[in-house]
């Protein structure tokens, strides 16, 4: 954490040398992070369309052992996967430390992306897809939904898009499975100031971005009379760049009007775009801290 600063806050910078930075620290942590259980499964037909799910050890804490996370990472539309070839324990540190030292079974989803013909909706299409697969393989969960930068705008969409309304309501309703938190963790929602490689992906991926970024589609959200929303919590890293963090105000503004659960939005203290996850599973405290605080906040939302 010390040495991202240098790193600067512009993402097509910063990114490589963060990986690089932590990449030794996760794996001197090897041996824990691969002894959590860890199965992997087809969600939907499309190739794209897979999940891995990391299993809790035995030693299960009571009050979590209902709960579900569900992890959408980032990647500028155009990189990612719930296994990174280059760093295999990215991102089986995320389930590992949810799961493996806090016992809250997590799943880390892929998704398609710019290679594999992703345009918007397509991530909330994606996303819509996998509840279908929990709702037909679990039963009694609180689910908490957790994204990061593009992830985090998949994660959006779904939360807020007219299409997914029946398959949000049903999981808010909570018949079987019910949504009852959402984590929008470095979410862009305006581009202006991006750097080129960013502005290029997002292009590719919304086409014309208007009326389609979360704002738009809460200002459309709000003209629904039973529209809802479970609890919020928006995350921003310290070191975020200037055009992630510039639509904060609005967006909280915007989220409060609508009926939500309540919405809460965070900082988190000494990170970048990218570190946050990159962090998880490192046994390194104020680098884990972050993620002990939101297993606290997963654990009040009922």
């Amino acid at each position: 954490m010390d040495s991202l600063p240098a790193f600067g806050r512009n993402i097509a910078e910063a990114v490589l040398p963060t990986f690089q930075s932590y990449a030794p620290l996760l794996i001197a942590q090897s041996t824990a992070i691969n002894s959590t259980a860890k199965k992997t499964y087809r969600y939907g037909s499309l190739p794209r369309q897979s999940l891995d799910v990391y299993y809790p050890s035995q030693n299960i804490v009571p009050e979590l052992q209902d709960k579900l996370i569900i992890f959408l990472y980032g990647g500028g539309f155009a990189q990612g996967d719930k296994t990174l070839d280059s760093l295999p324990l990215v991102y089986a540190n995320v389930g590992h430390f949810f799961a493996g030292k806090h016992g809250v079974e997590t799943i880390v989803m892929d998704y398609r992306l710019l290679s594999h013909g992703a345009r918007f909706p397509s991530g909330g299409e994606d996303l819509q897809v996998a509840m279908d697969w929990v709702q037909g393989h679990y039963q009694g969960k609180s689910i908490t939904l957790l994204g990061t930068s593009a992830g985090a705008i998949h994660l959006s969409t779904y939360l807020l898009g007219a299409g997914f309304k029946v398959s949000r309501d049903r999981l808010l309703q909570g018949s079987n499975n019910k949504l009852v938190g959402a984590v929008l963790a470095n979410m862009p929602i305006g581009f202006e100031g991006a750097d080129r490689t960013t502005l290029q992906a997002a292009k590719s991926y919304f086409g014309d971005e208007d009326g389609k970024h979360a704002i738009a589609l809460l200002q459309q959200a709000k003209l629904k009379e039973d529209f809802s929303l479970p609890h919020i919590l928006v995350l921003n890293s310290e070191l975020d760049p200037d055009f992630v963090k510039a639509y904060n105000k609005t967006l909280m503004e915007e989220l409060k009007e609508l009926n939500a659960s309540s919405v809460e939005c965070k900082e988190i203290k000494g990170h970048n775009h990218f570190s946050p996850l990159l962090a998880l599973g490192t046994g390194i405290d104020k680098e884990e801290d972050w993620g002990h605080q939101l297993i606290s906040w997963v654990s009040s939302k009922i």
